[in-house]
């Protein structure tokens, strides 16, 4: 089940641009308001010693630590402007998370490798503070006081128990539980459970979770603080940032689609349409968008498991002004509709020292069966009515038609898992990419990680670790 700690968080979705289709269709993100830099086209060709492809927040942060912990010279390309994709079309909510049971990562992958991969989720919310501290900008990440998920039934509770407990031991997350004060409730909790629990009123459990029907019998809250960020501003200053500190080493280029990946066994030649980038190695920071080819000259073949694995799913969202004074994220599964598995509402000011408060609601998803605009446009439409059945539903001050209103894709492997690290078969073929839902943190870790094992540090294996098919 994709599910509830995936959700929000980042809609963690592909490089897509806003089209005129969108703006016609008052597609509006609250991440891509305000100036953001304009960076050249690459009219010809560039040399380097590593190109990255994709200009969203893996790419970005893959740049960071190439240029902040190695001597190499980069080149960073988008097709579209930088951050219009997913990074400027998400929730803005960074997680220590993976959706799929962890018990079935254990199972599937062993206990090893499954805390590897946590560790390397969790260290990531330090480097996240750290790269915002150095480019000036730590009041993009606004704290949220809590975070609660509703539960609809006690089966469900003990379900959320029996499912994360291993995820709780991996991540170190610490999490407190309210139930409904109800004697059949209470009756019907497990004795081993009824000591941790906080008992509330309907009221109270309908107040903590932003709803009007008094539907849920329990959650679960989060105890350490979390945050949201606008990554799309996130990917602009620290652009700026690199551009000035490594003039020699940094290259940035917006409108620039890549046609193709050639591996020629002594490097890469990545073919655009008016020259080409030869670098050593390529990291391809891209999650839904496959629309170039891979080709290995030393083996002779095609490289497709990358088109083969990724498959789209569109999310959307809005977000309007709000009177509501409590700093949170709360969200409820929704079984009755399988085209909104789960609901989010967070709430906080806009910046860390904003007074404009925000909140962002999302929830309808879609398998991407077209990318053309008219099929997303409807699935919008659909979208758009089943936020406005939610937000009259429950009282919220969101005005109608809302303020912003946008949409993202979310770049699915078969496996459920991010690629991170060099391609075991391919050589000089990299990725930083897949987001399957979320991706903020795992972007991160995976850009530090990348760039020391260029330097030669050698890492345990991971979920994360390429296919070889």
């Amino acid at each position: 089940m994709r599910w509830l700690l995936g959700w929000a968080l980042f809609f963690c979705m592909t490089n897509f641009q806003r089209s005129e289709a969108d703006v016609e269709s008052g597609y509006r993100s609250l991440w891509l308001e305000g100036e953001r830099r304009s960076w050249p086209a690459l009219q010809g060709d560039c040399v380097c010693d590593t190109a990255i492809v994709g200009g969203g927040i893996s790419g970005v942060a893959t740049l960071y630590y190439l240029l902040t912990e190695t001597n190499q010279k980069v080149a960073l390309v988008e097709r579209n402007r930088i951050a219009s994709g997913a990074t400027g079309n998400n929730g803005g909510l960074p997680t220590v998370y993976i959706e799929r049971p962890i018990g079935e990562l254990v199972e599937e992958f062993g206990l090893a490798k499954t805390e590897e991969t946590f560790r390397e989720m969790a260290a990531a919310h330090s480097l996240l503070e750290e790269i915002h501290a150095a480019i000036g900008f730590s009041e993009n990440l606004c704290p949220l006081d809590a975070t609660r998920i509703g539960l609809r039934s006690v089966p469900e509770l003990v379900s959320w128990w029996e499912k994360n407990d291993i995820f709780f031991q991996l991540s170190s997350e610490k999490w407190s539980t309210w139930v409904v004060d109800d004697p059949a409730i209470r009756a019907s909790i497990p004795l081993e459970m009824r000591s941790s629990i906080r008992w509330v009123s309907r009221e109270e459990m309908a107040g903590a979770l932003k709803r009007k029907k008094l539907d849920y019998v329990a959650l679960t809250v989060r105890e350490r603080h979390r945050v949201r960020m606008n990554s799309a501003a996130f990917c602009d200053r620290a652009l700026c940032y690199l551009k000035e500190k490594f003039p020699d080493r940094c290259a940035i280029y917006e409108e620039t689609e890549i046609l193709r990946v050639n591996l020629t066994g002594e490097g890469t030649v990545l073919p655009h349409s008016f020259g080409a980038i030869r670098a050593k190695d390529v990291v391809l920071c891209t999650n839904a968008y496959v629309d170039f080819s891979i080709y290995d000259d030393r083996l002779g073949k095609s490289v497709t498991k990358l088109h083969e694995s990724i498959y789209p799913r569109e999310g959307y969202m809005v977000a309007y002004e709000t009177q509501d004074p409590d700093n949170s994220l709360a969200a409820v599964l929704e079984s009755e509709n399988p085209s909104v598995p789960y609901w989010y509402l967070s709430t906080a000011p806009l910046s860390a020292h904003g007074q404009s408060r925000i909140a962002c609601l999302g929830g309808p998803e879609f398998d991407l069966e077209s990318r053309t605009p008219a099929f997303i446009d409807q699935l919008g439409k659909e979208s758009l009515a089943h936020i406005n059945q939610y937000i009259q539903e429950n009282g919220l001050d969101c005005p109608s038609p809302p303020t912003y209103f946008w949409h993202g894709t979310m770049g699915y492997t078969k496996s459920g898992l991010r690629w991170v690290g060099e391609d075991p078969e391919h050589c000089h073929l990299w990725y930083n990419l897949g987001c399957n839902g979320i991706g903020i943190y795992q972007a991160v870790s995976g850009a530090q990680k990348i760039a020391q094992t260029m330097q030669g540090k050698h890492f345990p294996p991971s979920l994360f670790d390429p296919p070889t098919r």
